[in-house]
């Protein structure tokens, strides 16, 4: 009832990943290869049983003994180790990735949507953004703002100053079924902060079909030039 997900602690794994990366990257004429859900997927989902806890997963006996042969210890007892261990896993795909793509074809960019908040995203997801933008292997970054709580998401777009100096910073953005008074303001905000956003999604700006017509104040129209 969830994601089907490949396990990215198995070396082939990642080549296969790479390798579909590849494909991409030799035979389409791309500017550039955007990565999302570049993490582990395990948030709490409805799917689960009332009272259920997210698997710590992967708890798969050739994963652990991955993880024995690389540090010595089980999850259990060393449960820090095992964090870092999956995280440094999630890392060495982007590292791959990114190391394809200069031997491949330098000019693609390569960027990746990420949690809006780094320490939380890689304390929960395994996934090191901060790491990723210090090591050169991202050329832009698109934090999934999608806070509906304006104090919320202005302290996040904040929180991103620094590295907008370093690394084109695309502030996403949640279009779907929020006023437009709000798309408005938290695009604004996102341009005075890095000067770029993103539409989360892009279809959420159009009627579709079977969707209920939005009422007055409830489909985006964005002022300042337009998208």
């Amino acid at each position: 009832g969830w994601y089907q997900s490949l396990n990215p602690c198995y070396p082939e794994v990642r080549r296969y990943i790479v390798s579909v990366m590849h494909e991409i990257v030799a035979r389409y004429r791309i500017d550039a290869l955007h990565m999302d859900y570049i993490r582990f997927p395990n948030e709490w989902n409805s799917s689960y049983p009332k009272g259920a806890s997210v698997p710590d997963y992967p708890r798969d006996a050739r994963t652990l003994a991955l993880f024995r042969k690389a540090t010595g210890h089980s999850p259990d007892s060393a449960p820090q180790q095992w964090d870092d261990w999956r995280t440094a896993q999630v890392t060495q795909v982007v590292r791959d990735i990114r190391r394809m793509i200069a031997k491949t074809k330098p000019g693609v960019k390569l960027s990746a949507a990420v949690g809006s908040d780094p320490k939380e995203a890689r304390r929960n997801h395994f996934q090191d953004s901060r790491r990723w933008i210090a090591e050169h292997l991202l050329d832009a970054v698109y934090p999934m703002n999608y806070a509906g709580d304006h104090a919320l998401f202005e302290r996040r777009v904040d929180s991103w100053a620094s590295t907008a100096r370093r690394v084109p910073v695309v502030m996403g953005i949640m279009f779907d079924g929020r006023a437009s008074s709000t798309v408005n303001r938290q695009v604004a905000k996102s341009v005075r902060g890095s000067g770029h956003f993103a539409a989360f999604a892009y279809n959420a700006m159009f009627e579709r079909p079977g969707a209920a017509v939005a009422g007055a104040g409830s489909v985006p129209v964005i002022a300042d030039g337009g998208i």
